[in-house]
């Protein structure tokens, strides 16, 4: 087995990752070194310099085969001279180790299972098997010396692998190093899997921010944009008729004589411990508001526990589910006849999935929703604004899910396409530019090129000894290319002519073109891929933020596909279903795939349009905002065209943005209404404060004038009064500071919901702090958490996310007491949801408890599971300042200069 003698990295190591290679000393003291960095940081190389460093035989783990040879790619081009062998120095298979050996986890868990290893080849579309059912995994690796493991993106570790990984890394001994390198880890997993990774990965090391790469020089500037359309007329079809089924359903379940059995059961006998009343509060404070709005008769005792109630102003589609799926479930409460015909009814008419009742809409009308063909209608705009600009420097990819083959026979025919796919769009783009736009769709089973380019494939082809044959497409200047050989050869020929500037616009599948695959030149990306995870559409992403090395001036635009889905009425105005279903589209976006851009856009990091910041989160398109309605995302459209037309503004901000490069810190900051707070308790807190600190002075005053003598016993008693006054009163000042307004009165929360955490053991940052600021004469106080682990950030933004969201099913309420120990006076309007990782165990509670009583006052402390914890709690949504406002808490990850923060 060779050794690392000749393995040296033949380039100038970047800024940050000479920053990491000085201190991987330091990291490695506990035998673990942990990266994050952005996609484009040169991942590959820092853990192949890592592992060099190291001197001992390594194991490198991968997601996929496309990245596992990457590594052994790298070192090829990176690492060694070509009088040196690859092969010498690298395998890709577990049963025959190398100096380096890349294999993918899941290799690694049937290896480990013993069993038979089946995985698809990304690029080369095979099947790729190996008999793992005979081989000694933990024998071969000892005897081969594996010293080192490398976790190459190990945020993709599915549970089967992680037992397999912790497993083997145990059994090899107490010597072995880890390196793990990710873009994205799990931040927003629960503390139980953060604790998992954490373990494997060791605490994060180092973490290259975008905003670095991008002063560097490592990334390109760049920005995201969002264009909506509406669905077409046979998508709002397809809508109005799922919702006009939904509507005559329930006004017929409502209207039922079991329904109206089950109700004169409940409102007679609620009090049954079979009703188990108040654990099961939610499902029937449903029940009570429906049958009240659908004309039944209920009791006062029971309506006033909701009455007023701005919690349940209107009643959510998925209230109804969870009262229906209930009472399917229970029909020890509601007999088994009843139980019966509701599941029976909503089976019927399509209102069950899989089980679950389904109101809103199915898995069904959802996917041809978010695949609406209206957005074709955007990528065919999208694509002639970016020609328009960028003319013969437009190197455009369009990423979608499927090829949709079959439609290949209407390219250059009037019809009307159907569904959203490669050829779909290849041929709505194709018709809405210039015939000289050179036009290419690439995916595993169809390859379509301009004509123009056929004489160049064939050359290249020939250089690499790659055999093709082309079929002219009738009626259009576009052929049909077939590959002989694996889909590997195709890519690489293609991404080549891509590269060389033959193509402006490649069409492909994720599936081939998403993670792994890679290309520099690309200054424009539009992602029409609708389903997949959170990862892989950040992993595409990538690959249009890479820097172009001909074109230091490069910026690229990312564009993202959003349908919005407008309601419309059903029926009977005064049906169920409206009360249930309407939504103030003046206020609301009602688009499941913005609801999902949302959740992808907590990963894409960028500056915003309007305010100078740069952030993640879909709040940094700051240009978004109500009122909505076709006219607004209209303009939306427009707005964003605009920007997009301006690629040296997003430059310049990029720049001006990033060039402080000692203050970098992503902050996890949580945007708070002042209206949380309730001026009533702040102006009692104060006056109180105030009156005491008054009251002691003047003591104090009187005492020094009469004089002290110190000759009897009272004089003394009196000079321990004046001594605990003036302490009093020094403690006091600061507290009535902190009640001058809601942003401070957010902050000393926020200290208490800190220090809880650290004595949890919950945050381990020792020098975390927390910070608060306002824009201007805003409104809103903006809360976040600074010198603290991205993962304490994480877990700090969540618990106050908990505490300051509407009060919902927490498991412990505060409420604050004005009154004496003894003699409680309780303000229901400053009502908190104790966080969920406080409200773990009583004694949490309680330390909780200390903390807020000494920064900001005594709380009472409810237990929501109990009788009286769950009147408490619906006193508490009735009356908490929390409840009545619209929006309360929007987290994001902002990048920040610390000098900026107050």
């Amino acid at each position: 087995m060779k050794d690392y003698t000749n393995v040296k990295f033949k380039g100038e190591f970047r800024h940050y990752q000479q920053r990491v290679l000085e201190h991987a000393d330091d990291f490695l003291s506990d035998g673990k070194i942990h990266i994050v960095a952005a996609p484009g940081s040169g991942k590959t190389t820092l853990g192949l310099e890592l592992v060099k460093r190291l001197n001992e035989p390594a194991l490198v783990f991968t997601p996929t085969i496309t990245i596992r040879g990457q590594w052994g790619h790298r070192l090829e081009t990176g690492f060694l001279e070509n009088s040196e062998n690859i092969e010498d120095y690298i395998s890709y298979d577990l049963k025959n180790p190398s100096l380096i050996t890349s294999v993918t986890y899941q290799a690694l868990h049937s290896a480990y299972k013993k069993l038979v290893n089946t995985e698809l080849d990304d690029e080369t579309n095979e099947e790729v098997k190996e008999d793992y059912t005979k081989y000694n995994l933990i024998s071969s690796l000892k005897k081969n010396g594996i010293k080192t493991i490398c976790l190459d993106e190990a945020h993709h570790l599915r549970n089967e692998w992680y037992i397999a990984l912790t497993s083997v890394i145990k059994k090899l001994g107490d010597d072995i190093k880890i390196i793990a390198l990710t873009a994205t880890p799990p931040y927003d997993s629960s503390q139980q899997e953060w604790a998992k990774y954490e373990e494997l990965c060791g605490e994060i090391d180092e973490e290259i921010f975008v905003p670095e790469l991008i002063q560097k020089k490592a990334l390109c500037p760049h920005q995201d944009y969002v264009y909506f359309n509406y669905p077409t007329k046979d998508e709002m079809a397809l809508l109005n008729e799922y919702k006009q089924n939904v509507s005559i359903t329930l006004n017929e379940l409502i209207r039922s004589k079991e329904y109206k059995t089950l109700l004169a059961e409940f409102l007679d006998n609620h009090e049954d411990e079979k009703y188990q009343f108040y654990q099961n509060i939610e499902i029937y404070i449903t029940l009570i508001y429906l049958s009240k709005h659908a004309g039944y008769k209920i009791p006062y005792k029971l309506f006033r526990l909701v009455k007023g109630s701005r919690y349940i102003k209107k009643i959510k589609p998925n209230y109804i589910e969870d009262l229906f799926g209930f009472i399917i479930k229970n029909e020890d409460i509601f007999t088994n006849e009843i139980s019966k015909y509701f599941r029976s009814k909503l089976n019927e008419n399509g209102l069950l999935e899989r089980g679950r009742v389904s109101l809103d809409k199915t898995s069904r009308i959802k996917k041809r929703v978010i695949s609406s063909i209206g957005k074709l209608e955007s990528i065919a705009a999208i694509s002639k604004f970016e020609y328009n600009q960028l003319k013969d420097s437009l190197q455009m990819v369009i990423l979608t899910d499927y090829i949709k083959k079959d439609y290949v026979q209407d390219i250059g025919t009037s019809k009307k396409f159907t569904s959203i796919g490669t050829v779909p769009i290849f041929e709505k783009v194709r018709t809405s530019l210039p015939n000289n736009v050179r036009i290419c769709l690439l995916s595993g089973t169809l390859v379509i090129i301009p004509n123009t380019l056929i004489d160049i494939l064939k050359s290249k082809a020939d250089k690499y000894e790659i055999q093709i044959d082309t079929k002219e497409l009738p009626g259009v200047e576009y052929s049909i290319v077939s590959f002989k050989g694996n889909n590997k050869k195709k890519v690489f020929i293609l991404t080549t002519l891509f590269n060389e500037e033959h193509i402006d616009i490649l069409i492909g599948t994720k599936s081939l073109l998403g993670e792994g695959w890679d290309s520099p030149y690309i200054n424009t990306l539009i992602l029409a891929s609708f389903v997949g995870s959170f990862m892989l559409s950040n992993q595409m992403r990538g690959r249009a933020i890479r820097i172009n090395p001909s074109n230091p001036n490069k910026v690229a635009s990312i564009w993202h596909l959003a349908t919005i889905e407008p309601t419309s009425k059903v029926g009977d105005v005064k049906d169920v279903f409206n009360i249930a279903n309407y939504i103030d589209e003046s206020h609301n976006i009602t688009s499941t795939d913005f609801d999902l851009l949302k959740r992808r856009f907590e990963t894409f990091i960028g500056p915003a349009y309007i305010d100078d910041y740069v952030a993640s989160g879909i709040e940094r398109l700051d240009y978004i905002h109500g009122p909505y309605n076709k006219d607004t995302f209209d303009k939306f459209n427009e707005i964003a065209l605009e920007y997009a037309s301006n690629r040296q503004h997003v430059k310049s901000k990029w720049d001006e943005l990033s060039k402080y490069e000692d203050y970098m810190e992503i902050v996890q900051e949580s945007e708070i209404e002042d209206a949380a707070i309730p001026y009533g308790i702040l102006i009692y807190d104060t006056t109180i404060e105030f009156i005491f600190t008054i009251l002691m002075v003047q003591f104090t005053i009187q005492m020094g004038k009469i004089g002290l003598s110190l000759n009897k016993l009272i004089d003394y008693i009196y000079l321990l009064a004046i001594i605990l006054f003036v302490s009093y009163t020094i403690q006091t000042i600061p507290r009535i500071i902190s009640n001058l307004g809601p942003s401070r009165k957010i902050k000393i929360l926020a200290k208490a919901v800190l220090n809880t955490l650290r004595d949890t053991g919950e945050i381990k940052s020792s020098h975390a702090i927390v910070t608060t600021r306002k824009y201007g004469s805003s409104n809103v106080s903006y809360l976040s958490l600074s010198n603290a682990s991205r993962h304490d950030k994480e877990v700090f933004t969540n618990s106050m996310k908990d505490m300051l969201s509407q009060i919902e099913k927490p498991r412990y309420i505060i409420v604050r007491n004005i009154g004496l120990r003894n003699y409680p006076i309780l303000l229901f309007s400053e009502s908190y949801s104790v966080p969920k990782l406080i409200g773990l165990k009583k004694e949490f509670v309680e330390i909780f408890q200390s903390n807020l009583k000494r920064l900001s006052g005594r709380f009472e402390l409810f237990y929501t599971h109990s009788e009286k914890g769950r009147k408490s709690l619906l006193k508490a949504r009735r009356t908490s300042k929390l409840n009545m406002i619209k929006s309360l808490v929007l987290s994001r990850r902002l990048y920040q200069q610390n000098q900026k923060i107050n």
